[in-house]
């Protein structure tokens, strides 16, 4: 199974179990005893914040802090009054329940409302299982994403190295770009659902294709030729070596093609 299916199966899986942690969560304070809740809980958390890490890391600080606030245990999570520490419903946590740490009403102040620190949970145990919920909603896109992400990444390394490549050998620089372009293209043209006759299409072939389907310009498809005319020599002439600049400008335009077609 590829990763991708993996992260989608683990993710049906916490979506499945979200509603569970609410009854659990609904009976351990009815019954007084936490014990199936703390186990029920610490596993589900233990699994989604790996994942919402991952998948949405915009959330994950968002998602950690309903469990455990980053001022969790330090004064500035506390109110005093009179010698006396308070929480409130800001700074009272999951983790506040689960170790029973006690809530009380900050008296500081005239017409201060007494808050429930079991609704406050609560609340906080949905907002968790929302953003799971969010994530499952989209996580096609999210995956694809990701995926796109880290492709990206992979091939500013392959670009990197020819560059470093070439201050020895021009030509095998110039080999190195190429594959990287080829490869790009091929996801395109696998991302996008296209029909792609032979799996062992050459640089021409794939860019014909993108053309053809309307996914690049004409001006984009001469300059992708043009860069394939320069990979090819690359790869066929064993005795003459293409200049410096011919190399610069070819790993330059591999970079400018796969920032731009997806």
């Amino acid at each position: 199974m590829q990763i991708k299916e993996k992260l989608k199966v683990e993710m049906e899986r916490l979506t499945q179990s979200s509603p569970e942690i609410i009854e659990v969560y609904r009976n351990s304070v009815k019954s007084k005893d936490k014990s199936e809740f703390i186990k029920v809980y610490q596993a589900w958390f233990t699994l989604a914040s790996r994942i919402v890490k991952l998948l949405a890391p915009e959330r994950s600080l968002e998602f950690n802090d309903y469990y455990k606030s980053k001022t969790q245990n330090t004064p500035e999570s506390k109110y005093t009054h009179k010698g006396e520490q308070f929480k409130d419903e800001a700074t009272y946590t999951i983790l506040d329940y689960i170790l029973g740490a006690e809530a009380k009403k900050y008296t500081g102040y005239v017409g201060g409302e007494i808050w429930d620190p079991v609704a406050v949970v609560e609340i906080k145990l949905n907002n968790q299982i929302e953003i799971i919920n969010s994530i499952q909603e989209n996580v096609d896109r999210v995956l694809f994403d990701l995926q796109l992400e880290l492709l990206m990444e992979l091939q500013d390394r392959e670009l990197m190295v020819a560059r470093e490549i070439a201050k020895k050998n021009l030509s095998s620089a110039g080999t190195l770009a190429g594959v990287v372009l080829e490869n790009h293209l091929k996801n395109v043209i696998r991302n996008r659902n296209l029909n792609l006759s032979d799996e062992n299409s050459g640089l021409v072939d794939l860019n014909n294709l993108l053309k053809e389907e309307g996914i690049i310009d004409p001006v984009l498809w001469r300059k992708i030729q043009h860069l394939g005319d320069v990979c090819a020599f690359c790869l066929q002439n064993s005795e003459k070596q293409p200049d410096l600049n011919e190399i610069e400008n070819l790993i330059a335009g591999v970079e400018e093609v796969i920032k731009t077609v997806f």
